[in-house]
C-alpha cells in the first residue's frame, strides 16, 4: 500500500511503500535528503496530547520549527530548493550558489581595517596637498619681496611699491615658472625715468632660488630694461 508523507526540508509530499519507512531518500522536489516515515494518526483533542503515543516501531514527523536556512526558492517556478544545488529539481533552472554567512563575515572583518587603511592614506594625502600649497605660496611671497629688493637696489628713486591691483606690496604673490626655483614679480612702483622725471610706471623681474638665496634675471621699470633681456 502506498503512503504519503511531507519532506524534511521543502514540505512537499512523497509516495512511497510501507517497507520503505524509515529509509533516507533524495527528495524530488528540493533535492535534499529526507527520512521517510509514517505519520501519526489525528490527535483527539478530549485526550491530553502527552497521552497520544505512536504505535510501537513507528517513525514520526519532526516537530515544527524555525524556517530551513538551507532552503531557498527557486526564482522561476518557486520550489523550495538546497542552496546548494547547481539547478532545481522541478524545472531544471540553473541556480547561483548563495554565498555562505562565514564569507559574508569574512568579508566584514577584512574590509574594516581595509577602509581605514584608505581613509588614513585619503587624509594623509589631503593634508600633505595643504602642506604643499602652503609652502609654495611661502616661496611665492618671498620670490615677491626678494624682486622688490632687486627694484630698490637698481633703482634707489623707487618709492611707493604696489602691486598689479593695487595693494600692499608685502601682500604681493609672484607667479611660478616652468622651470622649479623661478619666479616672475610684478607691480607698480614711483620712480624716476631716463629722464629723471618721477613716474608712477610698472616694473616686472624674474628672480631664481638658488642654494637658499634669491639672483635677478630679469629687471624691467617702465619700457626701460634694467637687468637682463639680451
Amino acid at each position: 500500500m502506498d503512503i504519503t508523507c511531507p519532506c524534511n526540508n521543502c514540505s512537499e509530499h512523497l509516495q512511497f511503500e510501507e517497507t520503505q519507512a524509515g529509509s533516507t531518500v533524495a527528495c524530488p522536489h528540493c533535492g535534499m535528503d529526507t527520512v521517510l516515515f509514517i505519520q501519526e494518526a489525528p490527535i483527539d483533542h478530549q485526550e491530553e496530547p502527552s497521552q497520544v503515543q505512536p504505535p510501537a516501531g513507528q517513525i514520526t514527523a519532526p516537530p515544527p520549527g524555525k524556517a530551513n536556512t538551507r532552503l531557498r526558492p527557486c526564482p522561476d517556478c518557486q520550489q523550495s530548493v538546497s542552496i546548494n544545488a547547481a539547478s532545481c529539481p522541478r524545472c531544471g533552472a540553473k541556480l547561483k550558489k548563495k554565498r555562505g554567512a562565514g564569507r559574508s563575515f569574512l568579508a566584514i572583518v577584512l574590509g574594516i581595517p581595509l577602509g581605514c587603511l584608505l581613509l588614513l592614506a585619503a587624509i594623509g594625502l589631503f593634508f600633505d596637498s595643504g602642506k604643499k600649497e602652503t609652502e609654495q605660496e611661502k616661496e611665492a611671497g618671498s620670490a615677491y619681496y626678494a624682486a622688490k629688493k632687486f627694484c630698490e637696489r637698481y633703482a634707489p628713486s623707487g618709492k611707493n611699491f604696489t602691486t598689479e591691483s593695487g595693494g600692499d606690496y608685502l601682500d604681493g604673490k609672484a607667479e611660478r615658472m616652468a622651470k622649479k626655483g623661478d619666479w616672475f614679480a610684478s607691480g607698480y612702483v614711483d620712480c624716476q625715468n631716463k629722464y629723471g622725471a618721477m613716474r608712477h610706471q610698472s616694473w616686472g623681474a624674474h628672480v631664481t632660488l638658488r642654494n637658499g638665496k634669491w639672483h635677478l634675471n630679469y629687471l624691467a621699470i617702465g619700457d626701460e630694461t634694467l637687468v637682463g633681456g639680451e
